[in-house]
């Protein structure tokens, strides 16, 4: 059967990028079409059988919408390219059909709560990075990890030019979320309690890690020969671990921007926000 990783990067290949990320939210349902009586005199004539399917294409509703309108020439760029990657396999498509996809089982439980938190800030940057890492997890390992790392420095720029606080061109992760926490209070040096220097200090090692990962295993940077492949797991690990991040970076700056003091002195530890765990 054809899978759509397949048809991915074959769209990838063609830099058709935008119709590969409108089937990287989609999944694919073979139903088989057999007549049994036709099978049966191919195969008594000596000849190889070809299956037969019916293509499912399984999108969300706002795919659904978009192609009868301004999706309609995404859908024929990926029918096209489902057609020409049957060339390659023993099997028939007698027709393409799409249909509701109904649930996400690739889901992570957080993320309904990351995408509510990061639906009220308003950049187009975060939001479109936040679509990239969930909508790649399965499909682009590589490219969701690198979205994952582009979220929290979104998160992090987004914060600093509200706040009126200068980043230097082209700084590193490491260097944005340093500048924000400080703005933010979240400097393990801001606080005297040692548990909460202690969880802060991780945060900080979250960012330190999610760096590496990119640099590791993201496709941002050619890999020398041999190097293994990023796997759905690492993905899903980069964006969980993002996803909270910028969550917890955007809860803190919402609250302390309601409960700024009037006298100016730094809010106690409590007033810090639950969010959500590493």
């Amino acid at each position: 059967m054809l899978a759509i990783e397949d048809v991915i990067q074959w769209l990838r290949d063609g830099e058709d990028w935008g119709a590969a990320e409108i089937l990287a939210e989609c999944d694919f349902k073979h139903e088989e079409v057999v007549d049994w009586e036709r099978r049966m005199e191919i195969e008594m004539e000596g000849y190889e059988y070809r299956e037969t399917y019916i293509l499912k294409i399984e999108a969300p509703r706002r795919i659904l919408k978009g192609i009868s309108g301004d999706l309609k020439s995404v859908q024929g760029t990926i029918e096209g390219a489902i057609n020409e990657c049957t060339q390659t396999h023993d099997v028939d498509i007698q027709g393409i059909r799409w249909v509701p996809k109904l649930g996400n089982n690739t889901a992570s439980p957080s993320d309904p709560e990351t995408e509510a938190v990061l639906a009220t800030v308003d950049s187009n940057h975060v939001k479109t990075a936040w679509a990239k890492a969930i909508n790649r997890r399965q499909v682009d390992p590589d490219g969701a990890i690198t979205a994952a790392k582009t979220l929290v420095e979104s998160v992090c720029k987004h914060i600093l030019a509200n706040s009126d606080v200068r980043y230097p061109p082209n700084p590193d992760i490491t260097k944005l979320y340093y500048l924000v926490s400080e703005e933010l209070r979240l400097s393990p040096n801001q606080h005297i309690h040692k548990q909460v220097k202690a969880v802060l200090g991780n945060c900080q090692a979250v960012v330190g890690g999610i760096a590496f990962i990119r640099n590791n295993l993201g496709d941002a940077h050619s890999r020398e020969p041999g190097t293994p492949s990023a796997t759905p797991a690492d993905a899903e690990l980069a964006v969980n671990l993002a996803g909270a991040l910028a969550t917890f970076l955007v809860r803190t700056w919402e609250t302390q921007k309601n409960t700024e003091p009037e006298d100016g002195r730094i809010p106690s530890e409590s007033a810090l926000p639950d969010g959500p765990s590493f």
